[in-house]
């Protein structure tokens, strides 16, 4: 059984990997966003997507809760899962460390209703002070491990960059990092 796990950990390595890790001070992109994603005061992230794209349009969303990403877009997570293992052998560089300290108390985040359409809204986000591992999947691995709108595609193997923003879910390896 730790054999077949193992290897299944190792095939989940290869769909991902971390290029880097980096700091912005200001990052902007889009969320389509369901209306319906509130509950219990907790934000349900399954029928929301997050990019960086110059088409921010929400008929691009289709009727079976799928999106198609254009090239050279970049989604934004704060919820992908990923392995620490791919963090491993990388090494930081001292002044992205610097911002780990009081890294939430800096953080802020702003939010804009742009459009309405049916149950989806679109608005646009801009994040202060963010601490960003930049990550290459697989839409197969996007698909499967985001709680998000699915990418369309007829490539599961493509490959496709994402930034996971560090939040308060990643507390235990931003106290990691910070060493």
């Amino acid at each position: 059984l730790m054999i077949i796990l193992s290897n299944y950990a190792l095939a989940q390595i290869k769909d991902i990997k971390l290029l880097e890790i980096i700091f912005k001070d200001n990052i902007n992109y889009y969320s389509f966003y369901h209306k319906n994603t509130i509950i219990n005061d907790q934000i349900d992230t399954s029928k929301n997507i997050s990019i960086i794209t110059t088409y921010p349009d929400l008929k691009r969303i289709k009727k079976n809760n799928t999106i198609r990403i254009l090239p050279n877009e970049i989604i934004v997570s704060h919820d992908i899962i990923y392995l620490y293992d791919i963090l491993k052998d990388y090494q930081m560089n001292p002044e992205i460390k610097e911002n780990f300290k009081n890294y939430f108390e800096n953080k802020t985040i702003v939010k804009k209703l742009l459009k309405k359409r049916g149950k989806y809204e679109l608005l646009n986000v801009e994040e202060k002070n963010s601490i960003i591992l930049v990550l290459e999947l697989s839409v197969e691995y996007f698909n499967e491990y985001s709680d998000n709108l699915k990418i369309a595609t007829e490539n599961n193997d493509k490959k496709i960059k994402v930034y996971k923003i560090l939040n308060g879910l990643d507390e235990d390896l931003i106290e990691t990092l910070k060493i």
